[in-house]
């Protein structure tokens, strides 16, 4: 609410001469308050439309582009849903296909307002691909509805190595992405990741590096993970451990390496400790451990929230033996279906992939 400020009058030469004094709110000159009300205009998804691929076209590469404009010049950020599954559907219980759920800043993207699909994590041969658009509500706010589904096909053969564009991208201070949604399929999780490393070289005994989280390197996350702080009962080992656990916005927290298991061995057990915490029983918030090749699962276990806490530490072991030779993904994951309120969390400690 504004009010008027106090007027007085100056009388000069005969004159009459008017300006504007700002005096204390409490001089009886004042005049009442009023009030005035104004509302932005709304953003919403009807202003988003589709610049490529063209609806239903085949694309030439597994990694392609997909394009978007806007009517509105000032909306910047976006969330990118990309899926197999036209309904997108990132249930535990129901899911039936990996969505890619990005977030970009469309004015630093190359070109602007678009979506590239990760050269490590590239699309299958011989699909139909759904995607969408809308724009990135901040803070606490209602998200809203979806653009419209548009889709392509991908090539029904592998395309040639070098039909791979180079995409030269500038770095920027604000992040252009989420981390890709960790989703279980059904009982088994789906998570996806990206900016793999060159694998660990391919060796007997442990091949996970920094497995009990004391040491240094070795694992990748998007979410911070490797923490040195105080937990109720301490780590199960050491100092460190991982703390897996969304950042604020992101639906997924990744950690992992990427190591190849040696063919040599007769025996690869890949086995951890865990801890489920929280304060909301009734989320469907779940921890996700997995190997996987590729985008492909080859193993994976998860524990939700809701199927109650893990007070202690409890493990989990996997039998990879029948996957030696391969460079996979060792992925431990916590997904979110709360609209991103991350009330739960997962502890994690000494991890192994053992070969004998």
């Amino acid at each position: 609410m504004v009010r008027p400020p106090a007027r007085h009058d100056l009388h000069l030469a005969g004159a009459s001469f008017r300006r504007l004094l700002f005096v204390d709110l409490q001089d009886g000159s004042w005049g009442p308050w009023t009030s005035r009300t104004f509302r932005a205009p709304p953003v919403t998804s009807e202003t988003i439309g589709r610049i490529s691929p063209s609806e239903g076209a085949q694309v030439a590469i597994l990694t392609p582009t997909v394009r978007w404009a806007n009517t509105r010049s000032d909306v910047f950020y976006y969330e990118v849903q990309l899926s197999t599954d036209p309904t997108f559907n990132t249930d535990p219980a129901s899911a039936t296909a990996m969505v890619y759920w990005e977030l970009r800043h469309g004015g630093v993207t190359i070109p602007s307002n678009s979506y590239m699909v990760p050269q490590d994590f590239p699309l299958q041969v011989g699909e139909k691909y759904c995607w969408r658009v809308r724009p990135r509500i901040q803070g606490d706010g209602t998200p809203l509805e979806w653009s419209k589904t548009f889709s392509f096909r991908t090539p029904s053969t592998p395309p040639p190595a070098t039909a791979t564009p180079t995409v030269t991208r500038t770095p920027t201070l604000t992040p252009t992405g989420t981390p890709p949604t960790a989703t279980p399929t059904g009982a088994v999780g789906t998570p996806t990741v990206t900016g793999a490393p060159t694998p660990t070289p391919a060796a007997l005994g442990q091949v996970l590096v920094n497995g009990s989280f004391d040491g240094s390197g070795g694992w990748i996350s998007d979410c911070n993970c490797v923490s040195s702080a105080s937990v109720s009962g301490g780590w199960r080992s050491g100092s460190k451990g991982g703390y897996v656990v969304p950042p604020d916005g992101y639906a997924a927290a990744n950690l992992y390496q990427i190591v190849t298991l040696p063919a040599n061995a007769s025996s690869i057990t890949f086995s951890y400790y865990y801890q489920l915490h929280g304060t909301d029983a009734n989320a469907d918030d779940c921890f996700v451990a997995g190997v996987l090749e590729g985008s492909t699962v080859l193993v994976s276990r998860q524990r939700c929230v809701a199927q109650g806490y893990q007070g202690a530490w409890a493990s989990g072991t996997f039998n990879i033996t029948a996957h030696r030779g391969k460079t996979v993904i060792v992925l431990f994951g916590m997904t979110t279906q709360s609209a991103n309120n991350h009330k739960n969390y997962a502890l994690l400690d000494d991890t192994s992939v053992l070969a004998q």
